[in-house]
């Protein structure tokens, strides 16, 4: 499952809907990456698989009750994560070119080490984000299916989240709203007109 952008990965997949599975949970702290991936570790084992993925659209309002969202009620989520551990290889599943890179480590909340790629096959823009600061891929440069793209990132290199990549389907409505993609948070609020221009990832991905 999912070999398009991780070749190397063999296991279980489970789709998991991570801000219902916090709330059997009200003990945790979900805005410390390392409790938090200590937290998703337990939940695999418990499931008996050894990854899990979900999140598009997602209320995600409990999971990050204490985190900086709130101040906006930013609690909608643009994008599939797929919660794998840190230094796991990542993969372009389809043809596309590099039209921005982005790096904000050190912003608690923020994208980390990430790529976004406009893919012409299906007119979308992808980004891959929260990956390590290693990327193998360079702004403006087309790459082919199966390029190698970065490896995920732990806290440290990954804007301060447990480990996970998180893929973002948008069209060309949803960018020209943002002077750069930078600026695309991969939250909105839940009655945003921009939902609609967001698309899920698992109509691309095998």
């Amino acid at each position: 499952m999912f070999k398009e952008i991780f070749k190397n990965l063999n296991g279980g997949w489970m789709e998991l809907n991570l801000n219902e599975e916090a709330k059997k949970f009200p003990e945790i702290n979900f805005s410390d990456p390392v409790e938090c991936g200590i937290w998703l570790q337990k939940l695999h084992k418990n499931y008996g698989i050894d990854y899990s993925y979900g999140g598009f659209l997602e209320n995600r309002s409990f999971i990050w009750k204490d985190h900086y969202n709130i101040k906006e009620a930013l609690f909608i989520h643009e994008g599939t994560d797929f919660n794998v551990s840190s230094g796991t290889e990542v993969f372009l599943f389809e043809e596309g070119e590099v039209v921005e890179i982005m790096r904000d480590t050190e912003m608690h909340g923020g994208w980390g080490n990430a790529v976004v790629f406009w893919i012409s096959k299906i007119e979308k823009y992808v980004i891959y984000a929260h990956m390590d600061k290693d990327l193998f891929v360079s702004l403006n440069d087309k790459y082919s299916k199966g390029s190698k793209v970065g490896i995920v990132g732990g806290p440290d290199q990954n804007g301060h989240y447990f480990p996970h990549l998180h893929l973002q389907f948008m069209d060309k409505d949803f960018a020209s709203k943002y002077k750069r993609f930078f600026d695309v948070g991969g939250y909105s609020a839940k009655n945003s007109e921009m939902l609609s221009h967001l698309y899920d990832p698992m109509n691309f991905l095998k």
